[in-house]
């Protein structure tokens, strides 16, 4: 930058100074030439006053002797051009001078100048004449010569100093653009040099400049530019340590996918689940090996937002839940092992669904030995064993409800689906309880929309869901009734099992899904529930993919919904 701006001052410097120089030269040869001209025109004035007043050898004496003092030529012509008087040569034998341009312009009464070759000396000569009036005509010239080499001469003797004071102006202008690049590139210099050590990782790198101006701004707005970048650095370095510690502490498996579905960046939970080896650049299935992976990156990519899944890698289980990375660069997934705990539900299923059916046998032993006593006994004693029967017959109902939702838990549950009727569906459990809730005064009102819908569902589990949750209004209403409802909502079908019961508390709405959980424990034993109905309708709704909800206000009653969908055999 430095050899760029001194380089074009300095051609600005030298065009200037040889421009000035030019027209110095042409003043001062004009000036020189005029003064010559001038002088002459004042010979040849001085001349004319003599002319009228001498002739002949007397005239040639006298312009002899003018001419010589004054060292220049004089020569006289008449109105016919003919030279009658000449300082340096002899008059008759020249020729006739009346076409000589400055002759000719002093023959029509002006002053005529002219510069060229001297036919008589052989130079050249500066010529000025001046008319010689008779009654106000022009009557002949005088005309006076001086030779050209002194012009020659003065610009020899200029040419010196004016090329000194060029030489000189021309360093002047040379120091000053050094000096003035030198200003203007040493503050870029340092701040180049200043912004290449903040570039490379030194931010207590500062630029240092004392003059004011407008680099002086520079200077400060950079330093100050540096200081809240370096405290900005500071705290993105603090926070990228703090998340690296994060993500390298977090036990679950955590990895990063660019745009592209492959691995950037993973952490000791993901290698931990997945295994050794290298991942970055691979796809996330690839190194799973779960195609499931795949489809789900793709799901993301496509929808946003998808709800967690469990996906089987080798011999692990993990719940996996993938979220798009703030501004579309990626995708950040989280891998939950959850190994242990779904082993740990197999045991306990296993365990429950061995133990009820190894109950389930000396328990209908018990039930038909006590029946067959029952009938032998009277009495305080028959009392008792009519409180044994009960409770077998609860002890029964506990084991058949346990192996129902072992069996709906078991991954190896399959659906059979087939089209459902949903008004027959509403018939078969009405027949089937009508006769307890009019056992207890209740009105059990099934209703349905003119056209039911129909839905694929398994038809034995919807029986099962539908005789749960009926039974569980029947057994908390003391008085009113209990209403099932059927209406379509979309592409799915709503179920509302409603009731005028005792209802339940608020704080117990949302428990009373978990298994063996009851709001009233002295109410439930007294009618014999089990605490295991509402789980197994969770299940069984949760198996369709539909979603079951409750409300309910003490005193008024409660009102379960449930929402299943249609399938896609039945859509229209």
């Amino acid at each position: 930058m430095f050899l760029r701006i001194f380089t074009a001052v300095a051609l600005i410097s030298v065009l200037a100074v040889a421009v000035s120089t030019f027209h110095t030269v042409r003043a001062v040869r004009h000036a020189s030439y005029r003064s010559l001209t001038d002088g002459l025109d004042r010979m040849a004035l001085a001349v004319r006053a003599l002319v009228p007043g001498l002739t002949g050898d007397v005239l040639q004496d006298a312009v002899t002797r003018m001419g010589r003092e004054a060292g220049v030529r004089i020569t006289v012509i008449d109105a016919e051009g003919k030279v009658t008087a000449d300082s340096d040569g002899e008059p008759g034998a020249m020729e006739s001078h009346g076409t000589r341009p400055e002759v000719a312009l002093a023959m029509e009464g002006k002053t005529g100048i002219a510069t060229r070759r001297s036919g008589t000396t052989g130079t050249d000569t500066v010529y000025v004449a001046v008319p010689v009036l008779s009654d106000g005509k022009p009557a002949g010239a005088v005309r006076a010569a001086y030779g050209a080499a002194v012009l020659g001469e003065t610009d020899s003797a200029l040419a010196g100093g004016i090329a000194l004071f060029a030489g000189i102006l021309l360093a002047a202008c040379l120091l000053s653009a050094a000096i003035l690049s030198r200003a203007l590139t040493v503050p870029l210099q340092e701040l180049t040099a200043t912004v290449r050590r903040f570039t490379e990782g030194d931010f207590d790198a500062r630029f240092h400049l004392r003059q004011g101006g407008e680099p002086g701004e520079l200077a400060d707005s950079f330093n100050s530019m540096a200081d809240r970048i370096q405290v900005q650095f500071r705290e993105i370095t603090e926070r990228t340590e703090e998340l690296d510690g994060i993500f390298t502490s977090v036990p679950q498996g955590i990895v990063v996918l660019d745009a592209k579905g492959r691995i950037k960046r993973m952490n000791g939970g993901f290698r931990e689940i997945v295994g050794s080896g290298p991942m970055e650049g691979r796809e996330l299935w690839d190194v799973t090996g779960a195609p499931r992976l795949a489809d789900l990156v793709e799901k993301v990519k496509r929808e946003g937002l998808q709800p967690p899944e469990e996906i089987v890698i080798g011999s692990r289980t993990a719940r996996c839940s993938i979220n798009p990375l703030p501004g579309g660069e990626g995708l950040i997934a989280v891998l939950h092992d959850i190994t242990d705990t779904r082993r740990i539900e197999t045991m306990k299923r296993d365990f429950v669904a061995n133990a009820s059916h190894e109950l389930r046998t000396p328990l209908t032993a018990i039930r038909g030995y006590l029946e067959m006593i029952e009938g032998e006994v009277s009495g305080e004693p028959s009392r008792w064993l009519a409180t044994v029967r009960r409770s077998s017959e609860r002890m029964v109902a506990i084991v058949e409800d346990l192996l129902s939702l072992a069996r709906l838990e078991g991954k190896e549950t399959e659906l059979i689906t087939e089209p459902v009727d949903v008004a027959r569906l509403l018939d078969d459990a009405k027949a089937l309880f009508m006769p307890k809730a009019e056992a207890k005064g209740l009105r059990l009102v099934m209703t349905a929309p003119p056209e039911p819908p129909t839905l694929m569902a398994d038809p034995f589990l919807l029986d099962q869901m539908m005789a749960n949750l009926i039974d569980n209004a029947l057994k908390y209403t003391e008085a009113g009734e209990v209403r099932v409802a059927c209406r379509p909502d979309g592409e799915r079908v709503a179920f509302d099992f409603s009731d005028t019961g005792i209802g339940i508390p608020t704080d117990h709405l949302s428990r009373v899904f978990e298994r063996f959980y009851v709001v009233d424990k002295s109410r439930s034993r007294k009618m014999g529930g089990t605490g295991l109905g509402l789980s197994i309708v969770k299940h069984i709704v949760d198996l369709h993919g539909g979603s079951i909800s409750v409300d309910s206000v003490v005193g008024q009653g409660t009102r379960f919904t449930v929402l299943l969908p249609r399938g896609r055999e039945t859509l229209t």
